[in-house]
């Protein structure tokens, strides 16, 4: 979450803007803030304008409110982490499964994004910046706790993905694709 912070900074001054607008319910860049506590915002000022559904909305900041996340300094087990999680993903399920989203696209689609849903994900492909925003943003809801290890196949599937046969990888995306495979041999000579 912090490289996402630092990397993609417009989602401050964007936040602002929707945040500050006269009805920010019904602003065009509403639904396209990532950040969990700049969407719970939002999503209060959705159910501020649509009492109907105030319901669904509470839902939703209270799962973006309860999702578990790995914290510098916190004493949580990565063991205990990944359970928590497991539970969490779980009631994200039964929400999508009991279809309490349904009335709500939007809100649905934010579910899919929430459960990893890489399909979901790629249709919001314009908001990323590059395939390695997509990412961080895959392993964050569907494998938090990804080991070293697996970075590689993540890394490359994500590339896969995000690309989708449009255009060919860059020098850089080589590079980073080598230190995901921790070949600094490949990195070096890449650079």
């Amino acid at each position: 979450l912090d490289w996402v912070r630092l990397h993609v900074c417009e989602v401050d001054s964007l936040s602002a803007d929707v945040l500050g607008s006269e009805n920010p319910s019904k602003h065009d860049s509403f639904w396209n803030l990532g950040r969990l506590d700049e969407a719970r915002q939002m999503l209060s000022k959705e159910a501020d304008a649509s009492p109907a559904s105030a319901g669904i909305c509470r839902i939703m900041g209270d799962l973006m409110r309860t999702m578990p996340i790995l914290s510098p300094g916190n004493t949580q087990t990565l063991t205990e982490l990944e359970l928590k999680w497991q539970h969490w993903h779980e009631e994200c399920e039964r929400y999508l499964q009991d279809s309490t989203f349904a009335t709500s696209p939007h809100l649905e689609s934010l579910l899919k994004i929430m459960l990893g849903d890489e399909a979901a994900l790629l249709e919001q492909k314009e908001l990323l910046s590059n395939w390695y925003h997509f990412l961080v943003t895959r392993l964050l809801y569907s494998n938090p706790t990804v080991k070293p290890i697996d970075l590689h196949y993540y890394a490359q599937s994500s590339l896969d993905l995000f690309l989708g046969g449009e255009s060919s990888p860059e020098p850089l995306d080589n590079i980073l694709l080598a230190a995901f495979e921790f070949d600094i041999h490949q990195v070096i000579k890449e650079c």
